[in-house]
């Protein structure tokens, strides 16, 4: 459950209730921070290199479009 208090979000992690007593809730924290800090981190990487992303893409579909083109009038 996530609650928003001010301007900070407040997460409660619970165990589904089949694993309730089986799990540890310290691995559970620490897989989910885990979690978290890769899905901040990806966001970050995508934002700092979308314009090489979109160059290199371009220039891919460019290519491809070439080829098809080079491949049909022949």
């Amino acid at each position: 459950m996530i609650d928003t208090v001010d301007a900070r979000h407040l997460c409660r992690l619970t165990p589904k209730k089949a694993l309730a007593g089986e799990v540890d809730q310290e691995a559970i924290r620490a897989r989910f921070l885990d979690l978290v800090t890769d899905e901040n981190l990806r966001e970050k990487v995508a934002a700092e290199t979308v314009g090489v992303r979109d160059v290199i893409l371009a220039l891919a579909f460019g290519a491809l479009a070439r080829e098809r083109q080079d491949s049909g009038s022949s």
